[in-house]
């Protein structure tokens, strides 16, 4: 490998997309690299390989290593003749060493200066618990595609908002992705994700996300097509913004569920936090927690919206105390994507008190209501029925 000290400033300048300010002698053509310092460059490429390199680092005790090379380099014995070339050899190893050390470190702190600071969401022992029970009952499944192409010319909304919150035309839509990953989850699967950001997504059935491979330093943009709920890593410099094909929202750090089954109606509750909805025809609307915006033709209504399906849904149990029998099938009807049609509407309001876990199947669920409720509750296709 050539002089360390030459090479780490050369290979600080490519990492860091300087190469083109290098002089004429430090742009050498790649024959003329071997392939040790190839194989360093790619893994200098690699944030992981970083991390794992800066972890390592955090780890090393200097003086222990130092020590370390003195109790070597006594253990044998060297001429007075030789110990300077030794001592020499020993130097120029160790400067080698710290000429890479000290590529990782400024490339440590271009990586953290050039990045916005984002705080990953709190993820619960109950959230934990519900993606290890889902991964466990077989429910989880999707296909990811990573690397390829992917068009997004069918989301009618443009990525960039205007100072005024509106959007531009149709014409503006959103760019197509050169390189990213896309998720899709099978009809009857749903699957929890990890976005770039240490955003938290868990995904309904027959449910379709796209984002990039990394996003941008003033925004973090995905693509929505079915339903998710979203646990956003905080950014004050960074906005998240979830598109589909009716509507966007735009978020700063919290959690809310979106629902976009179609290309003509979309539904955005907000479980905690603040979030914006717009339209290409529309201004943005601020929805507070516990309100829901349905965005139908362009037009968007916001009503109050009872949180708990959608809680539950996302946490896959749910607790209850004097329930009525209507709110507790309203959860079970959003946990298996059912209709809930009761025969009489006084059987609604029946209270009920016990615990679920969604990770269970229908029949036993409805089975157990049954016998406590002391009615008739069956399935009809994707329609449960309260009868006498």
């Amino acid at each position: 490998m050539e002089d360390p000290i030459i090479y780490s400033d050369r290979l600080f300048s490519r990492l860091t997309g300087n190469g083109d300010n290098a002089t004429s002698s430090d742009k050498r053509p790649a024959k003329d690299t071997d392939h040790e310092s190839e194989a360093f460059i790619d893994s200098m490429n690699d944030p992981e390989y970083i991390e794992s390199q800066i972890r390592e680092m955090e780890r090393f005790d200097v003086d222990s290593a130092w020590c370390r090379v003195k109790q070597l380099s006594d253990a044998q014995n060297i001429p007075p003749d030789r110990k300077k070339r030794h001592s020499l050899r020993i130097l120029r190893i160790w400067t080698s060493v710290a000429a890479m050390i000290a590529v990782v470190a400024c490339l440590t702190i271009y990586l953290k200066q050039s990045s916005p600071d984002i705080t990953p969401p709190m993820i619960s022992e109950e959230i934990s618990l519900a993606i290890e029970k889902c991964e466990k009952s077989g429910m989880s499944g999707a296909i990811i595609e990573k690397g390829s192409a992917v068009s997004t010319q069918k989301f009618a909304v443009s990525r960039k908002k205007e100072t005024t919150g509106h959007h531009s035309e149709q014409k503006d839509v959103v760019a197509d992705m050169l390189s990213a990953t896309k998720v899709t989850t099978y009809y009857d699967k749903e699957f929890w994700l990890t976005l770039p950001d240490g955003s938290v997504v868990h995904l309904g059935s027959n449910t379709r996300i796209i984002y990039p491979e990394r996003f941008d330093n003033d925004s973090r943009d995905v693509y929505l097509e079915g339903e998710a709920y979203f646990m956003v890593a905080k950014s004050d410099v960074s906005r998240f913004t979830v598109h589909t094909s009716t509507a966007t929202t735009t978020v700063y750090g919290t959690e809310f569920n979106v629902s976009a089954p179609g290309d003509d109606r979309c539904k955005v509750v907000l479980v905690k936090g603040s979030v914006s909805v717009s339209t290409p025809t529309s201004g943005e609307l601020m929805l507070k927690p516990g309100e829901g915006a349905e965005i139908a033709d362009g037009t968007i209504t916001v009503s109050e919206v009872d949180v708990t399906p959608y809680e539950a849904w996302n946490t896959g149990r749910i607790d209850f105390t004097d329930w009525t029998l209507e709110k507790l099938m309203s959860v079970i009807g959003k946990w298996y994507n059912m209709d809930i049609r009761f025969s009489d509407e006084e059987f609604s309001q029946i209270e009920i008190t016990g615990s679920f876990n969604r990770y269970e199947t229908l029949t036993p669920t409805i089975e157990s209501l049954s016998v406590i409720t002391g009615l008739t509750i069956t399935t009809d296709g994707n329609t449960i029925i309260v009868a006498p």
